[in-house]
């Protein structure tokens, strides 16, 4: 079972302009990690954004660049 919380709305800065998204929030249960995803309403709640935290590893962060489809053709 994994809790998660939405903390708010962001606009998030991606390569086809700005976007509004919520933030989700997950934190590990030793403290060490923290998860956000950022969700994006219009895009029909595709994870726009996402970063994980660890205290010894660092930070990773991604945000989305594009999106194929099966057929090929790209949705922006």
């Amino acid at each position: 079972r994994v809790t998660v919380r939405r903390e708010g709305t962001d606009t998030v800065a991606w390569p086809h302009g700005e976007v509004e998204a919520e933030r989700w929030h997950r934190r590990s249960d030793d403290g060490r990690t923290d998860a956000f995803v950022w969700l994006a309403p219009s895009l029909n709640w595709l994870p726009i954004k996402m970063r994980v935290s660890n205290t010894f590893r660092g930070t990773l962060e991604v945000v989305l660049a594009a999106i194929r489809v099966d057929d090929g053709d790209r949705v922006e």
